[in-house]
């Protein structure tokens, strides 16, 4: 009788639990809901997810501790039409060139961001309040030493020794953009005179970088339009210290890839915290070796020898201003080339 009552009794405790864990499943749900982590979401070009993809969210991961979703795009245009489509499909838009973020309609959907950080080192002033730069280039011809030993020293100086380049066009390349900007700096109106002197020399404007950069590395031209870093990459990664970036004395023109906050983001401090996080020397690392980008903060460790050249800086256009301007100079380009 007495182990009948306690079996009896066991089994009422066991029928309260029963109803107190029934009870409890909905707040044990919702705890495990408001416990998950936030993801904030973020559009950046493909190129920069393949190469600096896993090392930002890694870094975001272990600061913020939530999830960083890439989302790929491939170009501005893509950016414009998405963002139509659905204006909450990210929080950030990161990596695309900076003087095409002109349109008046596509910069309203930005927030104002703060002063860019005290300790920034960019070629500069900048005073853009939409967008921070997360790296920044300087446009050059490289050239093969062992083909190449005295390389000329100014626009002038290529065109009178008629070697042959590859260049991007301006209409499909943000590289190409960059260089109609930088012919543009520095021939001012006589830019249309310079096109036409230069047409001998030009083996090709290839429409992208990619394809145009693999013509140069087959040798079907003296020089490829790059960037002054670029030889840094064929010496650390390929073990050929035979690139060379040609020192131009009208100086080199600069090309930034930025990012910014949406304002349809409802998460504006952690996409604050991504932004701030690209400006630490340990991220910024990652772009110095990775994508053979200036740095826009100083490092902890000494940049390769390549960063270092002394290639003056010309001052770069506000995306306002190469929109005003970008269809003439187009015009311009054409018509010298016909």
């Amino acid at each position: 009788m007495l182990h009948g009552s306690r079996l009896r009794l066991r089994t009422s405790w066991l029928r309260v639990a029963g109803w107190c864990s029934f009870l409890l499943l909905p707040w044990q749900g919702y705890a495990a809901v408001k416990a998950a982590p936030p993801v904030l979401r973020v559009l950046a070009p493909r190129l920069l997810i393949l190469e600096l993809g896993k090392e930002i969210q890694a870094a975001f991961q272990q600061e913020q501790g939530c999830k960083l979703e890439l989302i790929p795009l491939q170009g501005i245009h893509q950016l414009k039409v998405t963002l139509q489509q659905n204006p909450k499909v990210a929080d950030v838009v990161l990596g695309l060139f900076y003087e095409n973020f002109a349109d008046a309609a596509l910069r309203k959907q930005f927030v104002s961001l703060p002063a860019l950080p005290a300790h920034h080192r960019l070629p500069q002033p900048w005073l853009d309040q939409q967008f921070w730069p997360v790296c920044y280039g300087k446009l050059a011809l490289v050239y093969d030493s062992r083909r190449l030993a005295q390389p000329p020293t100014s626009f002038e100086a290529l065109i009178k020794g008629q070697k042959k380049v590859i260049l991007m066009d301006p209409r499909t390349s943000d590289m190409g953009l960059g260089l109609l900007c930088w012919v543009q700096r520095v021939y001012g109106k006589k830019a249309g005179d310079f096109w036409r002197r230069l047409k001998p020399c030009v083996r090709t404007f290839a429409q992208r970088w990619s394809s145009g950069y693999a013509l140069f590395l087959r040798g079907e031209a003296d020089f490829a339009l790059a960037y002054t870093t670029s030889p840094a990459y064929h010496r650390l990664m390929e073990k050929n210290p035979h690139m060379r970036a040609a020192v131009f004395e009208e100086g080199h023109y600069p090309t930034y890839w930025v990012g910014g906050i949406l304002k349809t983001t409802a998460q504006p401090q952690l996409a604050q915290a991504l932004l701030d996080l690209l400006l630490t020397p340990a991220l910024q690392r990652h772009f110095v070796y990775k994508d053979w980008s200036l740095p826009v903060v100083a490092l902890q460790e000494p940049l390769p020898q390549e960063f270092l050249v002394p290639h003056k800086t010309l001052p770069g256009y506000a995306p306002q201003e190469v929109a005003a301007h970008k269809q003439t100079w187009l015009r311009t380009w054409r018509n010298a080339l016909a």
